[in-house]
């Protein structure tokens, strides 16, 4: 994919599926390892309000955020990112 050639709705569109995406990853790995969202939160220092806007993908995480959330659940952040 030539990214230079989105357009601004093209773009918004591939934003909003990126943040779709990690959102179902950290919700299906969160699952799986037994955190509930509040948990993670106060595992990771957000809040639960904020783990539930990117779960639904509502937010797109930083590099950052994905990190501090892979490092509360005791992953690497590489199983957060792996395949999208």
């Amino acid at each position: 994919m030539d990214f230079e050639d989105l357009n601004i709705t093209e773009k918004a569109k591939q934003k909003k599926k990126f943040a779709s995406l990690i959102g179902n990853r950290i919700r299906d790995i969160r699952k799986t390892h037994g955190f509930t969202q509040e948990k993670l939160a106060e595992a990771a220092g957000y809040d639960s309000a904020y783990i539930g806007h990117l779960e639904t993908g509502r937010y797109s995480p930083s590099v950052y955020t994905v990190w501090r959330l892979a490092k509360a659940m005791n992953i690497d952040i590489s199983d957060l990112l792996k395949g999208l």
